[in-house]
């Protein structure tokens, strides 16, 4: 190409650079054209939605309409390695002078604000050329923020700051990029963060979150919760939507198929049927029968790539789409947890979490389930209210649990154990900003309905435990919170929730008064030294009302079940094959023999103190 012929398409494009783009198309080709960037676009995994080119095009999108007026919120949720950063800087420079906005990028660490500047300045050498053909002067280019001026005279600038209260106290930008939410150190600045978003020149604010989800209770998991709840939007997409095609002669999509049997979850698996045959009836629910291209029968990716690869558009290949052999590397050095959620995105990490084993769908029953259990009926549409009469009829015993909050949430649980060592929660009540009075009023509330025989509360403020136990018809008592007790409560909550025989005796009853009780569960982590490693029996307690949540839990359980207590029953099922009715009689007989014999201490009213090694317990 010679100077002429350059010239001349430097001057189609400074004429063009400005112009609005109006499709995915459009901004997938200026990010060629002026950046020398081919963004991947479209994508295959199921539950992905938008590729990096199909992302940055919604953002603008709203941007260009106004949409963000009433959706203010974007978060993208993509794997590690797959141009979160570059497509933010790319997004970014493009909406600072198509929009002719200020814009503040808010990088984690020190690390990313310095590959984000870097990106930033790479870029606006490609353009600057073409910029100053339509009048545009560069006012500022340094490490920390690149300014121009535009044709009228608008100074317009993109900053980059670091994560940290005062960072995020010192910009006010109609449009906000939060990059790797999970690595930021401090939860204040995001909080902070949200201040930085601001109305400008008829365009309203929009702030977009960038991350790889680590931690099912870390901030990026917190993040996507907020963005369902106020209805912002979720972007996603993982490594394999970014992995480049496999052609169809490698697949030999021209054969039959061929019947595999594949891992339903990381480790990858891949078995043939004579294989799967020998497997017994347990190991045979880790696998799934799939009809693979020929190719790939025996593929070691195959119960992840599936025949993804083979349909995808043939084009997909090259510039930023990643060969199938290096994915596969990624996935052999990372461990399956981590593996599921920094590479494929499916969920979070168990790593650091309290209570790892919990599930949603194997830890809880719906209303109708319950009373099935109880009963050996079905009754559609039964009702909380009902179920709670029929425990009541057959003598089953609830139990509260209380947090008093103080500067944080205070929160009531209720729960019923059950003959056969199951323990129910059934109710919640958690709310912030509570006076001892308040908690008082929501106690007799749920002393109603459920008549708890003890409330295990909260001992940092005994002279609320003895207000609650004036009010109520069961027993206050306070739970020990010294670290040992703590770490006893947290372990009898591991053993119920699934034992060593994966046996689960702990179930949340779903209903709208429990969904937070879930979150929580699925959030509660141990607390973290400097180097992000969890100290060993030390939970973290956030202000978001987790903490207070399994606390209140805690002291349910470890009142009933802790090693300082005597529990009415053994774990050893003798009422096996009796009905229902019988085994509540069982119980009750043994729970009427302990009341004797607490009647016969000349104390009608509180348990008997026994002392044990370690501290006193309680015996009913």
């Amino acid at each position: 190409m010679n100077d002429i012929e350059q010239e001349k398409i430097d001057k189609i494009k400074g004429e063009m650079i400005l112009k609005p783009l109006n499709s995915v198309e459009e901004v997938r080709n200026w990010f060629i054209t002026y950046l020398d960037i081919d963004f991947p676009e479209g994508v295959v995994y199921p539950g992905s939605t938008h590729s990096p080119a199909e992302a940055a095009w919604e953002i603008y999108r709203m941007m260009k309409t106004g949409e963000n007026k009433d959706c203010p919120q974007v978060t993208i949720l993509s794997s590690r390695d797959s141009y979160k950063t570059l497509l933010a800087a790319a997004l970014e420079v493009l909406c600072m002078i198509h929009f002719r906005l200020t814009i503040a990028h808010m990088a984690a660490i020190q690390s990313q604000s310095s590959k984000s500047i870097m990106y930033v300045n790479g870029f606006f050498r490609k353009i600057s050329k073409y910029l100053e053909m339509n009048n545009w002067k560069k006012n500022s280019d340094n490490k920390g923020m690149v300014q121009w001026i535009t044709d009228e005279g608008e100074d317009v600038y993109l900053r980059v700051i670091i994560a940290t209260v005062a960072g995020a106290n010192s910009e006010h930008t109609p449009m906000l990029f939060v990059d790797e939410v999970d690595v930021i150190q401090d939860p204040r600045a995001l909080a902070e963060s949200k201040m930085i978003p601001c109305t400008y020149k008829g365009y309203f604010p929009l702030t977009v979150y960038l991350s790889t989800r680590k931690f099912a209770g870390g901030l990026m998991e917190k993040t996507l919760k907020e963005t369902e709840l106020m209805g912002g939007k979720i972007l996603k997409w993982n490594i394999i939507d970014i992995t480049e095609r496999i052609t169809h002669e490698q697949a030999k999509i021209n054969e039959p198929k061929i019947k595999r049997y594949i891992s339903v979850d990381l480790p990858m698996k891949n078995i043939s049927p004579k294989e799967y045959g020998d497997l017994n009836d347990e190991e045979k629910h880790n696998y799934e029968a799939f009809d693979a291209y020929a190719g790939l029968a025996n593929h070691p990716m195959l119960s992840v790539i599936r025949n993804y690869l083979v349909d995808r558009p043939q084009e997909n290949v090259g510039d930023l789409y990643k060969p199938l052999i290096a994915v596969h590397n990624n996935f052999k050095q990372t461990a399956p947890d981590w593996a599921n959620a920094q590479l494929l995105c499916n969920k979070p990490s168990s790593f650091g979490l309290v209570y790892p084993r919990f599930s949603r769908s194997e830890n809880s029953l719906d209303i109708e389930e319950a009373y099935e259990y109880l009963s050996g009926e079905e009754r559609k549409g039964c009702t909380l209210q009902y179920l709670i009469e029929f425990m009541h009829q057959m003598g089953i015993s609830f139990f509260a649990g209380v947090d008093w909050g103080f500067t944080d949430e205070s929160t009531i649980i209720i729960g019923a154990v059950l003959p056969d060592g199951q323990v129910w929660v059934m109710d919640m009540l958690s709310a912030s900003g509570l006076e001892p009075e308040d908690v008082y009023k929501y106690g007799i509330e749920f002393d109603d309905i459920y008549k708890p025989k003890r409330w295990w509360c909260d001992s940092n403020n005994p002279a609320s435990v003895k207000g609650l136990n004036k009010r109520v018809s069961g027993t206050a008592l306070s739970v020990k919170k010294n670290k040992d007790f703590v770490v006893d409560g947290i372990t009898t909550a591991q053993g119920l929730i699934t034992d060593s025989n994966n046996v689960r005796r702990f179930k949340v009853l779903r209903h709208s008064g429990t969904e937070r009780i879930f979150d929580a569960f699925e959030t509660y982590k141990w607390k973290t030294d400097g180097k992000g490693d969890p100290i060993d029996g030390v939970p973290e307690h956030g202000k978001d009302g987790t903490a207070d949540i399994m606390d209140a839990i805690r002291y349910f359980i470890f009142g009933f079940f802790g090693k300082s207590n005597k529990i009415a029953f053994s774990y050893a099922d003798k009422t096996q094959g009796k009905t229902w009715q019988e085994k509540v009689k069982n119980y009750n007989d043994k729970t009427f023999s302990n009341k004797v014999s607490e009647l016969a201490t000349g104390d009608k009213n509180k348990p008997k103190k026994i002392k044990k090694k370690g501290g006193i317990g309680f015996s009913w």
